[in-house]
């Protein structure tokens, strides 16, 4: 049975017009969230689109999140729908 779930995880370290900008951790948070949806939500890695650094455009991000929310209307009132900007990471 197909799942009707899902979730883009996006973290971004290396920014292409600003490489001294680069963070730490941004990545790693997407792939500990990813992690945490599979290990502790039951999310299947079918459910799942990563999106990293350079593979995190805003048209890849649109892509793939615009699919997402409008499954959510079918979904019945108690199953939860998160958006979580990461935002917490460091500078070199």
């Amino acid at each position: 049975m197909a799942s009707n779930r899902r979730a883009l995880c996006a973290g971004i370290n290396k920014f292409k017009n600003y490489p001294s900008a680069a963070l730490q951790g941004c990545v790693n948070d997407t792939r500990d969230m990813t992690s945490v949806l599979k290990d502790f939500l039951g999310f299947t890695s079918k459910d799942i689109t990563t999106l990293t650094d350079a593979r995190a455009t805003k048209v890849n991000i649109m892509k793939n999140l615009l699919p997402g929310f409008s499954a959510v209307k079918i979904l019945p009132a108690m199953d939860p729908t998160m958006i979580r900007p990461g935002l917490s990471s460091t500078c070199k």
